[in-house]
């Protein structure tokens, strides 16, 4: 059994643009979230600055007000743009393409799409009803295969699911929860190091003012500069931490490729037809499943000011 040219280039299509517009949206979304936490930190140092540099007072207002107009005018610029929406919803729908080829290869699978109901707060649903339409009409268009699906070509079939997508996705997990961990754990040590410093500061600070009470007292500024820039940097940082939800996510992944493994085990054992095509539709749901949870962790984190 052969994929005619009209089975994988209405797919190939749909799949690059969804991919492109997901990645796009992807990254302005997450580059201007941290801009606002960098912008918001940048304008409470501006503020404290004036401790520092009296004579700059003015000059250091307006950084400080500049840094704010920023900080609304990107926020704003990600909600006319949807920038949250579209990435949640491109995303989502390259992730839904991108197993129906082989689903289609079988010849005995129908119309499938996101078939659960992922509801928010107050009942809302994802508003992602589009993407299910669009996966399948892409469906619709593709050509059914040709050929007959005897032994050999089911094997050919398993092997290259297990090497096209599962062996691929279940990596691409595994290097995410990596790298969601090694992630979390930066920030960290990072919000650490800063409220020990800030803690140091405050020990040399009242060291100083037994032992050397003059220049101590004239460097107040300095320690008040320091004690609490510090930890509102500490403060931007547990906050990306916070909407990142890393440990969850590289729980997530991990979970993920364990399932994608066993899964390739299963099929690479499979010489039913019925059973394939089974086992087939519950690759999709895993994969489904992880984007279902990721959908409804960050589908009430919009762009917003740090406040």
């Amino acid at each position: 059994m052969v994929d005619p040219p009209g089975a994988r280039e209405p797919l190939a299509r749909a799949y690059g643009w969804a991919n492109f517009l997901g990645i796009r949206y992807s990254q302005l979304f997450r580059s201007g979230h941290v801009t606002n936490y960098a912008l918001s930190t940048a304008a409470v140092i501006l503020a404290l600055a004036g401790l520092l540099i009296p004579k700059a007072k003015v000059v250091l207002v307006v950084a400080e007000l500049t840094a704010i107009g920023l900080l609304y005018l990107n926020t704003q610029a990600g909600r006319r743009g949807e920038w949250h929406r579209r990435w949640l919803q491109y995303r989502h729908l390259a992730e839904s393409l991108r197993p129906l080829i082989y689903l289609k290869r079988t010849g005995i699978i129908s119309t499938p799409f996101r078939s659960d109901v992922v509801r928010g707060p107050l009942g809302r649903e994802t508003g992602a009803d589009w993407t299910r339409w669009y996966s399948a009409a892409i469906w619709r268009e593709m050509d059914s295969p040709l050929g007959i699906m005897d032994v050999t070509a089911l094997k050919n079939l398993a092997t290259a699911v297990v090497q096209e997508q599962i062996i691929p996705q279940a990596a691409y997990h595994r290097t995410n929860a990596k790298r969601m961990l090694q992630l979390d754990h930066r920030l960290h040590e990072i919000g650490n190091f800063l409220m020990g410093a800030v803690i140091a500061a405050c020990a040399l600070f009242l060291l100083g003012y037994v032992f050397v009470h003059q220049q101590v007292v004239g460097m107040a500024s300095f320690f008040i500069f320091v004690t609490a820039a510090l930890p509102a940097i500490g403060s931007a940082i547990f906050g990306l931490r916070g909407h990142g939800e890393h440990l969850l996510a590289a729980s997530r992944s991990k979970q993920t490729a364990v399932a994608l493994e066993q899964t390739a085990d299963r099929l690479t054992q499979l010489t039913d037809l019925e059973a394939l095509a089974a086992e087939l539709e519950t690759t999709a749901a895993i994969m489904l499943a992880d984007l279902n949870e990721w959908t409804l962790a960050y589908r009430e984190r919009s762009l917003e000011v740090p406040a």
